[in-house]
This record gives structure tokens, C-alpha cells and sequence, in this order.
């Protein structure tokens, strides 16, 4: 784990501080002549915060802002006492989900600041094809923390994040064919 500082975000954004440098620059947007009309989400979004949508293994250095929709142990198959890993599925500000796994190792790091319905800056991962894996998402690809992710908790206000996604009835009954 590690803490993110204010060069991580560009104009800095400390998390401490996150909504009181939010207001410095939207001051900062309105004052130089702008059109004020964008949304506030597009002035917290920098150009090195990336989409869920753009992950693939073409580099490590990935840099995410997402909600944690559902998170579970996954026991081991012969001590189900014992933790194997703790996985989770993330989703960003525009509704796109990845899965994400904590390899054994690193459970007892993450377990205790991981938490359903929060916001989360997460930093540096390993990206992986499924393989034969179950898929618990749409995406081609998975996440694995690794020895350099860093995971740092936001406040809730700063994306947009809706958890639920509503299907009608007939669509979710032609899934089932």
C-alpha cells in the first residue's frame, strides 16, 4: 500500500484535502473564462486517471478511481478455513467493471481497508487474460494486485457511482437460454 501525493493526480489532490482542492479549481475553471456548464466529474477527471473500459496488459502502470461493487474471500479448496484470495469486482464513473483479485499473500494488507459501496484510487496491477476462469464481469481482461499497487480510499462524492444495474424481466430471461 501507499499513499498518494499531490503530484499523483497533477494539480494535487491530497486525500485529506480532496474536496477543498476540488473547489480551488473549479474557482480556478470558473475565473478563466470557461464555460462554467461542465459537470464537476470532468474537472476532477486528469489525464492520468484511466478508464476500466481501456485496461489491457499493454503496460502495468495502470491508474484507476472505482467504486468496489461486491467483495468476497475465496476459500481454499482443501482448508476452507484458510483464505485463498480476496476478490472483487470494480466499477469506474462510467458504469464499465473489471475483476479484481487479491492474491493470498497480500490479503491480510488489503482485507482490512477494502470495503463494499467505497470509492477507491488503485494504482499499478497486473492485467490477465480470464483463461478458464469464471467471469464475473463483461471485460476481456482481470486485475491481480501486485507487490506495487497502491490503494488509497476517496470520499464518496468523488465519482458518480451507482452500483445497481436494473435489467427488465424478458432480458433476463433470454440469458437464461
Amino acid at each position: 500500500m501507499c499513499e498518494l501525493s499531490r503530484s499523483d493526480f497533477g494539480v494535487g489532490f491530497e486525500i485529506a484535502g480532496f474536496s477543498e482542492q476540488k473547489k480551488l479549481l473549479r474557482r480556478q475553471w470558473d475565473e478563466s473564462s470557461v464555460a462554467s456548464s461542465v459537470p464537476s466529474t470532468v474537472l476532477a477527471s486528469k489525464p492520468s486517471v484511466d478508464w476500466v473500459a481501456d485496461v489491457n496488459p499493454s503496460k502495468v502502470a495502470w491508474s484507476l478511481v472505482v467504486g468496489v461493487v461486491h467483495l468476497y474471500e475465496m476459500a481454499n479448496q482443501h482448508y476452507p478455513s484458510s483464505i485463498n484470495s480476496l476478490e472483487m469486482v470494480l466499477q469506474d464513473e462510467r458504469d464499465d467493471r473489471i475483476h479484481c483479485t487479491v492474491p493470498k499473500k497480500d490479503v491480510v494488507i488489503y482485507k482490512s481497508l477494502l470495503k463494499e459501496n467505497d470509492i477507491y484510487s488503485m494504482k499499478n496491477f497486473f492485467v490477465q487474460g480470464y483463461g478458464k476462469a469464471l467471469r464475473t464481469t463483461g471485460h476481456k481482461f482481470r486485475l491481480s494486485f501486485c507487490l506495487k499497487t497502491c490503494v488509497a480510499r476517496l470520499a464518496k462524492d468523488v465519482i458518480i457511482y451507482t452500483p445497481f444495474h436494473f435489467e427488465k424481466y424478458p432480458a433476463i430471461e433470454s440469458m437464461a437460454m
